[in-house]
């Protein structure tokens, strides 16, 4: 009797397991079709937006704000969005745009406008300190220096501005003007507003490149636009 009833207990035992893993299987499948769900929903959702970006129309921001330099009313217009702590604008902006503004500087308009990249530390500060830079004339100088920083707090840009003839006092209370910041998160929102996920973004008139590109494009492209105006 006591045999029999151990081998019950033993069945009942191996039933227990069979039904309790076949319920974990049955749970692990609703898991994983749930999992496969939310993903190809996410996908679809990625796709609807790449479609979406690819059909909407151009949005060419402002270059009416920002630095600029060159002729107030030339016809082609070179617009760059670009972060003082991005490697890639940093390259751009030290070995491709002052050999730019020097053959183009007289015939096309070149303007600046921040587009920070708010995981980096300093980003907008830097923003911040270039505009300051240029309410006393000396962006573009000041730019490229700033470009070389590595470290952006108001010490280390107020000792960068010391190197050049600028009213520290007034640079000072500058970078502490909250209207200043204001300037560049207006930027930063025009950039978004335009879909711009990279810096630097370019805008030739209305010709818009993602991402630094070679100097030949670029002379090409300025090229193609200044023959257009003076035909």
């Amino acid at each position: 009797m006591a045999s029999k009833r151990a081998r019950k207990k033993n069945k009942s035992i191996k039933i227990q397991k069979r039904v309790e893993r076949e319920k974990q299987e049955r749970k692990s499948k609703v898991m994983t079709y749930t999992s496969f769900f939310f993903v190809a929903l996410f996908a679809g959702f990625l796709i609807y937006l790449w479609i979406s970006s690819i059909n909407a129309p151009l949005h060419v921001p402002s270059s009416d704000v920002g630095a600029s330099t060159g002729p107030e009313d030339a016809e082609v217009v070179f617009l760059e969005f670009g972060c003082f702590t991005c490697p890639f604008t940093e390259q751009f902006n030290l070995n491709v745009m002052p050999t730019l503004l020097e053959e183009y500087g007289d015939r096309v308009r070149f303007v600046f406008r921040s587009s920070p990249i708010y995981s980096n530390p300093g980003a907008e500060l830097a923003g911040v300190a270039s505009k300051c830079a240029g309410k006393q004339d000396f962006f573009w100088e000041f730019s490229e220096d700033l470009f070389r920083q590595r470290s952006y707090n108001k010490d280390n840009i107020i000792s960068l501005a010391s190197n050049y003839d600028i009213d520290i006092d007034e640079f000072s209370r500058c970078l502490d003007d909250d209207s200043m910041a204001s300037l560049v998160r207006e930027d930063y929102r025009e950039a978004r507003k335009a879909r711009i996920t990279v810096t630097p973004t370019l805008f030739i008139n209305d010709v818009r490149i993602n991402g630094a590109v070679d100097i030949n494009s670029l002379r090409q492209l300025l090229d193609d636009k200044l023959e257009k105006y003076s035909s």
